[in-house]
């Protein structure tokens, strides 16, 4: 429990820093009490999104839209001026349902910090927000290479404690190399950047003396009050170009989402428009399961160091094996071929990534057998050890390579009783 809700509150934190820039723009003329409610505000659209992302995907996906347009609806009829912090609120509970913080969350928040630095540079009255959109950029994009380089690891299958020295280092590098141009890039454009964004002010007084144009000042205005009985004209009601924007980003959203359609199913009928969308509404978020081992013709030569460093534990995070009884059948038979693999390897079995995996549990068979009859006694493992490995292996060879198969290739199940087989 305590483990939960350490992870859902680094989330929070997360997506509160995501819009942090935003916010800052957003509520720079509001006053100070003004800005602490508007931030938790959005610290509750924040939370309200992750809880209602847990509810099933139709009465989800229903409370995100009613709540959405509710929202917007609230900003034109009475909040005009805030109707751009409105929508802020509205993307934020749409971001709940991500389940999982990844790479590509942290292009986001580099993508905002770069918007919000756009914005600066066109309006002076921000420029106080600079140093710290420029701070948060760079780490989100060091967040960004480095959750980016974690994920290629997982992909390839090398996140598991058995990955080689070799790949490891070159990965680290990599990672190391794209970050420090990173670094370097946002260093150099961010002033340059600002300037060529910034409009040129061209003064006028010298091009006219040079041209014998004498400027007069400007006379003196008498101050026109109003009729008695009229009021004043206020500022134009800036609805209808809120209007007009958000309409508009409905209209090419919907246009995408047409063309889409085209494209993929050339007999696209309205019923099949109807059919997606209520495909959307009752599709269900999976999440992949992570599986306790990888592809078998890969390297499994245990060469992980004693003692990590920091930079190591940071690129390549810590997974801790899942507990027997929480493995699924199938998952169990893995775990029985990857400790029998593994065994063999840290006695100083020579494994060979191009056999199958029939092929290496009867190796590691025969080399078992040979090393238990071996004459020389330093070498010849314990009784214990040999029940263990060796008898254990001989007995049911055939049956875990049949399952292994069935258990990576096949979709059929698995039963309990086979499980038990093998480990008795």
């Amino acid at each position: 429990m305590t483990g939960k809700a350490g992870k859902l509150g680094m989330r929070i934190l997360l997506e509160a820093v995501l819009w942090l820039p935003a916010l800052l723009l957003l509520t720079a003329r509001m006053s100070l009490p003004d800005k602490l409610g508007t931030a938790a505000i959005a610290l509750f659209c924040i939370v309200a999104g992750l809880i209602v992302a847990r509810l099933p995907s139709l009465w989800h996906k229903l409370a995100l839209l009613t709540i959405s347009l509710a929202l917007v609806a609230v900003g034109i009829v009475w909040f005009t001026d805030q109707l751009p912090l409105l929508i802020l609120l509205c993307a934020a509970l749409w971001r709940g349902r991500f389940r999982r913080f990844d790479y590509w969350q942290y292009a986001f928040a580099f993508g905002i910090c770069c918007l919000t630095l756009l914005a600066i540079a066109i309006n002076e009255a921000w420029v106080g927000y600079r140093t710290v959109t420029v701070v948060l950029s760079v780490l989100w994009m060091i967040g960004w290479f480095v959750s980016f380089n974690r994920s290629l690891i997982e992909k390839a299958g090398l996140d598991n404690g058995i990955v080689t020295r070799t790949v490891l280092l070159s990965s680290r590098k990599y990672a190391i190399v794209f970050t420090a141009l990173g670094v370097l890039a946002i260093a150099v454009t961010v002033g340059y950047g600002e300037k060529w964004l910034t409009p040129k002010k061209v003064n006028m007084s010298p091009i006219l003396e040079d041209i014998g144009v004498e400027l007069e000042p400007p006379a003196q205005m008498q101050p026109q009050f109003p009729l008695e009985g009229m009021k004043e004209a206020g500022k134009p009601s800036p609805i209808w170009d809120y209007l007009f924007w958000v309409f508009s980003g409905f209209a090419l959203i919907g246009l995408a989402w047409f063309v889409r359609l085209l494209w993929r199913d050339r007999t696209w009928t309205w019923r099949g428009l109807l059919q997606k969308i209520r495909d959307w509404f009752t599709k269900e978020q999976r999440v992949a399961e992570p599986l306790p081992y990888v592809e078998e013709r890969r390297s499994l030569r245990n060469e992980k160091k004693a003692r990590q460093g920091g930079l190591a534990s940071l690129l390549r995070g810590k997974r801790s094996r899942t507990d027997w009884d929480k493995l699924s059948n199938s998952e169990k038979v893995r775990r029985l071929y990857e400790d029998a693999v593994e065994t063999g390897i840290r006695q100083g079995y020579a494994f060979r990534s191009a056999d199958t995996p029939g092929e290496t549990l009867e190796s590691l068979e025969s080399w078992q057998s040979q090393r238990s009859t071996a004459p020389d006694k330093s070498r010849r493992p314990t009784k214990d050890r040999q029940v263990d490995d060796g008898s254990w292996l001989r007995r049911v060879r055939r049956g875990l390579a049949d399952l292994y198969g069935k258990a990576r290739y096949s979709s059929h199940d698995i039963s309990s009783e086979e499980v038990e087989e093998l480990r008795t």
